[in-house]
């Protein structure tokens, strides 16, 4: 997935810029687990700038918040 797809001159919409950092929080972790719960926001920052380059600079800034408090948030349920 591509941020080009929604991106625009002011940024991509609050629902696609979730939906996006919902969809590569999947793949990140479908591919490393729960390893993904150590990740940092730099780190996951890293691991998805080649998906999120063509953002706005806002836009790549929020999407590695975003999905790590979506790992904070699951980690939380799945070690209580």
């Amino acid at each position: 997935m591509r941020g080009r797809k929604y991106s625009n001159e002011s940024g991509m919409l609050d629902d696609d810029l979730e939906e996006l950092a919902d969809e590569l929080a999947i793949k990140l972790y479908a591919t490393m687990g729960p390893k993904v719960y150590l990740l940092g926001r730099a780190d996951i920052a890293e691991l998805v700038e080649q998906y999120i380059d063509d953002l706005t600079p806002a836009d790549q800034e929020a999407v590695p918040w975003l999905m790590w408090d979506l790992f904070q948030e699951g980690m939380e349920l799945e070690f209580g």
